[in-house]
């Protein structure tokens, strides 16, 4: 059986700072027409960073689900900036911390039924604090929090860790450390 949609006509519904928002028209595989919402939305790198047993977390609000989170840190690709150059200078940003080995390890889509957003996870290890950091995005407010397994469980238990991603590097780390 072949897969796939023609789009037969689109339209954007909405152009903001960080998505675009697309109307289509499509043709499905037996003929019928159907409409797709699509969230436009730029790449994005995750960093696993473990040190002596714990994972570094950040606490921040979403504004999204209304409540403060625990995540790995996380942030948007600027255009034509290199992968793994992002993913440095987000781990800088939001921890103020270096490390002398990275890795590449899985990327994956969000959600890809109604969004384009691809998110590369990597690894830091050899950790180091960095003297002068480059600072925090001005709409961001983050807390540094370093969990072990046993307290991230907890933690994805209680639903402060909620989303995919960190759950997926509680995952990898738990895997990792045995």
């Amino acid at each position: 059986m072949e897969f796939g949609e023609k789009t037969v006509s689109k339209e954007t519904i909405f152009e903001g700072n960080l998505l675009t928002l697309e109307k289509h028209d499509v043709k499905l595989q037996n003929g019928n027409l159907s409409q797709r919402e699509i969230i436009r939305h730029g790449p994005a790198v995750a960093i696993i960073a473990i040190n002596e047993g714990k994972i570094a977390m950040v606490r921040q609000y979403r504004k999204a689900i209304e409540k403060a989170i625990l995540e790995i840190p996380a942030g948007l690709v600027d255009p034509d900036e290199d992968w793994d150059v992002a993913a440095k200078r987000e781990f800088e940003e939001e921890v103020q911390l270096s490390a002398d080995h990275w890795e590449r390890l899985v990327g994956f889509y969000a959600s890809p039924g109604y969004l384009d957003e691809y998110l590369q996870l990597y690894t830091a290890k050899g950790l180091h604090h960095v003297a002068n950091p480059k600072a925090q995005d001005a709409d961001e407010h983050l807390e540094t929090v370093w969990l072990t397994g046993d307290e991230c469980e907890e933690a994805i238990k209680s639903g402060e860790i909620c989303d995919a991603k960190t759950i997926y590097a509680v995952s990898y780390m738990r895997q990792y450390l045995q």
